[in-house]
């Protein structure tokens, strides 16, 4: 898998590879114009291909990582340290009568 997350950094977003392990392998900086991976110099490359989802998804700044070759999110749990290919729940969990209700 080659997991990647963005966040805004220096006037662009950094976008940074991520091992199976979880560990930043390597991050660079990126604009929809530049870049300043190897492949930056080249008409474009994966990092200025992968920035306009990260963006239309709302997905910069967040835990969701992206599969950049097959395409799939995927959620970091940073509780449980894990990966999910769903988000967090928006539901909340309240206590009625010292039951727990899923609402």
């Amino acid at each position: 898998m080659s997991l990647y997350t963005a966040k805004k950094a220096n006037g662009g977003y950094r976008i940074s590879k991520v091992t199976d392990d979880l560990e930043f392998e390597s991050s660079y900086i990126t604009t929809e114009d530049s870049c300043e991976c190897p492949a930056g110099h080249r008409p474009s490359c994966r990092h200025r291909e992968m920035l306009p989802d990260f963006l239309a998804r709302g997905r910069v700044g967040t835990a969701w990582m992206l599969d950049y070759d097959n395409g799939q999110w995927f959620w970091y749990n940073v509780d449980q340290g894990t990966l999910s290919n769903t988000g967090p729940s928006t539901k909340r969990n309240t206590f009625e009568g010292g039951l727990r209700r899923r609402i």
